[in-house]
């Protein structure tokens, strides 16, 4: 009898004797750019891999790149996090941090997840429904905070040298960064994911 994708998930999580090894293909918008039809032919082999692959589903000519992966388009995010891709596809680097300096700590607003993600504005409603059909199909329920996970936004929030310097000195400030990035995840705890990439 085969398991389901979460019951399986489970039991390669405990150590349990999963029946396959959970895994998964994230295949860059900048190599889709680049290969265009020959990367369509590659995953058209292999439906196992790729499932949800839809054979000219893409159109290459119109396709929006989106915030921080637009080449020669600066970006500001919601935590005020200013990015910059050099390639169409992949991810930019941070090139303004909004808390360089520290004394723009006491007026500095994080933004509300309850109403703003990232990159757009928050859907929980959405979230919640894609967990409750996820268990429903008896697939794993996932969550995901930004990204950048939660170290990362410390360090393009105040640049990576800054946030060393911070932490090897013991200046608490790093401490209440820490807090805010973490409060992205308690809120996806709240949908009834089974967990979140952090």
């Amino acid at each position: 009898m085969s398991l389901s994708e979460r019951a399986n998930y489970r039991r390669n999580a405990t150590f349990q004797g999963p029946q396959w090894i959970p895994t998964g293909f994230h295949i860059s918008d900048a190599s889709w750019d680049q290969l265009r039809q020959d990367l369509e032919g590659v995953l058209a082999l292999h439906p196992t891999l790729f499932p949800d692959f839809v054979p000219g589903r893409r159109d290459y000519g119109h396709f929006e790149f989106g915030p921080g992966q637009t080449a020669g388009s600066d970006y500001t995010d919601a935590w005020g996090c200013v990015w910059r891709a050099g390639i169409n596809g992949l991810e930019g680097v941070v090139v303004g941090s909004p808390l360089a300096d520290l004394g723009a700590l006491p007026t500095y607003q994080v933004p509300d997840p309850a109403l703003q993600w990232d990159r757009e504005p928050a859907n929980w409603q959405k979230a919640r429904r894609d967990v409750e059909e996820a268990r429903a199909h008896g697939r794993v329920a996932r969550g995901a905070v930004p990204h950048g996970f939660l170290f990362l936004r410390l360090s393009y929030l105040r640049g990576f040298e800054n946030l060393m310097l911070d932490m090897a000195s013991g200046a608490g400030s790093w401490i209440a960064l820490s807090s805010w990035s973490r409060a992205t995840t308690v809120d996806w705890s709240s949908t009834g994911s089974s967990w979140a990439w952090t």
